[in-house]
């Protein structure tokens, strides 16, 4: 997982500071721009699941627009290849299609399914001129939604519009209310059902409901813009994996009403029909909870500012980050503090290096770090008294005028400035050697003492 968030990042690509994936909490990484040909690829993604992440989606209510169409996820376009006889084993309609879809819809629901018997099995021959169509129109530059005819086929966008294949502009538009008198599936729409869930249970009458994989948005959408906040915090209801929000001192999951008060249990009846498909997912592939902070939630409160937004790293530091993944560095838990909380600390074989800084904020704390050390031992080592040295180990120059019996004026001046010259000259070293070293100190205080007798010597001498 490391080396495609590196391979990602080193083609131009951001690693998000947003919201983890909801699933399995790895970090989210936006596509380079050379990919983001359409809506679906702009969203975050996920290398770990291989899915885009989108947080503001959310069920249309009935007096919304419909959304804009979507391009076909990979889920959705296999359902749609298996439907035009891709797998062999299942190239034609269950008979019990009827009994399979009553199993999966909840309780209370008023989805009803009828199927006829006069077109229950879909020919080869149709699903392979299906296929031919589809790929003439790929071919002429027509882009594939995420939506599925009544006829199993899935709807194209083209410069005349949305249409299918087999049936024409005129058939797809219409075919989300399909007036089928004779025909295979029909899906009879209740009153004051929305054009979102009328869509749903066309697709759980036309596909085989036990390849269906994603889950349909949440209501998520709906929750935050009447003022609450999404937490750090997924549903651990089977089969629900939602983020949950909160509002004051209540929080609740948006999808299946689960409550700390019920222990996720007696919540609302807010669950769909795919509920009951991930209800049959493992406990081990659930995304453990894990304990809320502050600092990463989402909230629309504020206006002037799109917080949901992912907000980019800078470039130079994800290009960095890349590099060190694909040499085979780690990513921590930490952050360098330097960096403003844009460095992110990488572990390698026991070494600790930030991809903000280049490892300058950690060597900076190092080398204090050993300073301190070195001034203890210093402080705390005994001290030693130095020696005693004699005068006699050291040689003091001397001048052939001082031991001449009649010097005159100008040599006496001359021997006398020497002497103050090199009194000058211990003193300078005395004032820079090491106090540490004792024997350097007291040389240099001795020599001073020295010239200091000899010049008070020569004084006296010549007054005489």
């Amino acid at each position: 997982m490391d080396v495609e968030i590196g391979q990602i990042l080193l083609k131009g690509g951001a690693l998000l500071d947003c919201h983890p994936c909801p699933v399995c909490t790895t970090p989210l990484v936006s596509l380079p721009a050379t990919e983001r040909t359409t809506p679906l690829l702009n969203l975050p993604y996920c290398c770990n699941c291989a899915l885009h992440v989108d947080f503001t989606r959310s069920i249309p209510s009935t007096n919304a627009a419909p959304s804009q169409p979507e391009r076909a996820s990979p889920t959705v376009l296999n359902n749609a290849l298996d439907l035009l006889g891709e797998d062999e084993e299942e190239d034609t309609w269950p008979d019990d299609l009827t009994e399979k879809a009553k199993k999966y819809v909840p309780t209370g629901s008023a989805v009803k399914v009828e199927v006829a018997s006069s077109e229950k099995n879909m020919s080869n021959k149709k699903a392979d001129e299906g296929s031919a169509l589809m790929a003439k129109a790929l071919l002429r530059g027509d882009m594939m939604l995420n939506e599925s005819c009544h006829c199993g086929l899935i709807k194209m966008r083209g410069k005349d519009g949305v249409y299918c294949v087999s049936c024409g502009v005129a058939a797809a538009a219409t075919c989300c209310v399909p007036e089928v008198t004779g025909g295979a599936e029909e899906v009879v729409r209740e009153e004051g059902e929305d054009e979102a869930a009328l869509e749903l249970k066309l697709r759980m009458a036309m596909m085989d409901v036990k390849k269906v994989k994603e889950r349909e948005p949440s209501k998520l959408g709906e929750y935050m813009l009447k003022g609450w906040t999404m937490l750090n915090r997924n549903c651990d209801r089977a089969g629900c994996h939602s983020v949950w929000v909160g509002k004051g001192s209540v929080q609740k999951c948006p999808d299946c009403g689960a409550t700390d008060d019920d222990n996720n249990d007696g919540g609302e009846d807010n669950v769909d029909v795919y509920d009951a498909l991930l209800d049959n997912v493992p406990a081990s592939l659930s995304r453990p909870n894990r304990a809320p902070t502050p600092e990463m939630y989402i909230s629309a409160s504020d206006d002037d500012e799109d917080e949901d937004a992912p907000r980019p790293f800078f470039t130079d530091v994800d290009v960095k980050t890349g590099e060190m993944l694909m040499a085979g560095w780690t990513l921590t838990g930490e952050g360098c503090k330097s960096g403003g909380g844009i460095g992110v600390v990488m572990r390698k074989d026991g070494k600790r290096w930030c991809s903000c800084c280049d490892g300058k904020a950690l060597q900076v704390v190092k080398k204090v770090v050993k300073e301190v050390v070195k001034v203890k031992e210093e402080v705390t080592k005994p001290f030693s008294n130095p020696s005693f040295v004699s005068r006699s180990a050291y040689s003091i120059p001397t001048n052939n005028n001082i031991s001449s019996s009649t010097p005159t004026t100008t040599n006496n001046n001359i021997t006398y400035q020497t002497i103050l010259n090199r009194i000058e000259e211990a003193t300078q070293n005395l004032s820079t050697c090491d106090l540490s070293d004792p024997t350097t100190t007291f040389h240099w205080a001795e020599t001073i003492e020295r010239l200091s007798r000899a010049g008070k010597a020569f004084l006296e001498m010549n007054a005489k």
